[in-house]
């Protein structure tokens, strides 16, 4: 992703933290905590995440780790990457029981370790200038994975692409994902 698309990005974000000084879930975008809590429901559903490590692209502020441990769950270790500085420091003032490690910097920029899962919730839905940036970051991610990818996107047919927001074509995603692993399947709704 370029400066311009992160700087577009940054602008989108700080005015969604003014705007919702109080709620963590809509200043990254999210509806509400139950939406955002929603999705890592279902992108944690058909995985053990107990005791592996994960890296969590655009992490925010470590709401997904806040998720797995809320429901018990314990990683060995935990990675969370997130190009947005004000939300990497507050993710690191808070208290996790998980080892855990903040990082302010492009996902597809980082020399990162392999991790068991890498995740990715909300953070593959952004405009960018670069018309295959989706799918390097799905493959980035898939080359630093141990056992699996996660991720969630935009579904073109339900909600177009409109101002920093990116849509995706989910057969042609799940098509190119399957190219990278067989064992790749989908889950809607």
């Amino acid at each position: 992703m370029n400066w311009l698309d992160r700087l577009r990005i940054g602008h989108y974000h700080r005015k969604r933290t003014k705007l919702y000084t109080n709620d963590k879930a809509k200043a990254l975008g999210w509806q509400d905590k139950f939406s955002q809590f929603c999705r890592f429901e279902a992108l944690c559903r058909d995985v053990d995440l107990d005791g592996i490590s994960i890296l969590d692209v655009g992490c925010g502020y470590g709401d997904l780790l806040e998720y797995l441990e809320i429901n018990g769950i314990r990683p060995k270790s935990y990675i969370g990457i997130d190009q947005h500085k004000p939300f990497i420091s507050k993710a690191r003032q808070r208290s996790f029981h998980s080892e855990a490690t903040f990082i302010c910097g492009d996902f597809s920029k980082l020399v990162l370790p392999r991790c068991d899962y890498v995740f990715a919730s909300g953070s593959l839905n952004y405009q960018s200038s670069n018309p295959n940036h989706t799918i390097e970051m799905i493959e980035r991610m898939y080359q630093i994975a141990n056992r699996a990818c996660v991720f969630n996107l935009l579904d073109e047919a339900k909600l177009p692409s409109m101002g920093v927001l990116a849509s995706h074509n989910k057969e042609g995603v799940l098509r190119y994902s399957r190219w990278l692993s067989p064992n790749t399947y989908l889950i809607e709704g």
